[in-house]
């Protein structure tokens, strides 16, 4: 008789979770690994505070965070060096500023959050998935206000001497809705807002308040293998 090849479950679940042939690599609403740092579950802001230090000011909705008018950009109280860092975040409908936000990595670096599924005005580098009018992105693949979408980006920080120059950049590989649209960019200052901040190797997250109600949900980061939390 032919022999038939036993298939695992744990090869079936690498199956699944494994990049598809394009590069794509799904991961809306996928749990945090183990090793994880949880930023956000849903339940509570106790691990946010605002920029200027106060208490968190945006509000709980549907298990999400949602940024408030005038309530200022919300800041992680945990930093790293390096990680995989993955979110979800949805567009306001209302169009209002077409949903202008930003993650700030470490306070400095602004991968851009907008809606790009509608005409805006705005140049390629300020398009959704940017590094901040450093790279646009390789693809536009920006998904319609309402619909959740994922960030997963593996970040490495930059490496300072002791006079707080860059002697290696920061790396940035980003996923947008699963797709890769950025592979090993460098930066060796910020962007946006960030360029006028010192540099730092160890920072915290900073999502950017910007006028739109733009939510977040599901937010966590595991350290990368081989480098410092």
């Amino acid at each position: 008789m032919r022999s038939v090849p036993v298939i695992t479950i744990a090869a079936l679940m690498w199956a699944a979770a494994a990049p598809h042939a394009d590069g794509a690599k799904p991961s809306k609403g996928v749990m945090p690994p183990k090793d994880a740092v949880v930023l956000f579950d849903g339940k509570s802001l106790d691990a946010w505070t605002r920029d200027n230090g106060q208490p968190c000011a945006w509000k709980l909705k549907d298990g999400a965070m949602e940024i408030t008018q005038g309530g200022g950009s919300a800041v992680s109280k945990h930093e790293f060096s390096a990680g995989r860092i993955h979110l979800e975040f949805n567009l306001p409908k209302d169009g209002k500023g077409h949903g202008n936000s930003g993650i700030y990595i470490h306070r400095l670096y602004e991968v851009q959050i907008i809606d790009s599924f509608n005409k805006n005005p705005y140049k390629p580098g300020q398009q959704c998935g940017a590094l901040y009018q450093a790279y646009p992105p390789d693809k536009q693949v920006c998904k319609a206000p309402g619909e959740w979408q994922t960030y997963d980006i593996e970040f490495s920080g930059p490496k300072l001497n002791d006079a707080g120059k860059v002697v290696k950049p920061a790396t940035f590989t980003v996923w947008l809705n699963g797709v890769r649209i950025h592979h090993n960019r460098q930066l060796t200052k910020g962007t946006g807002a960030g360029a006028k901040r010192k540099m730092v190797s160890k920072g915290s997250l900073l999502l950017q308040n910007h006028g739109a109600a733009v939510q977040f949900r599901n937010i966590w980061i595991q350290p990368l293998a081989g480098k410092t939390k």
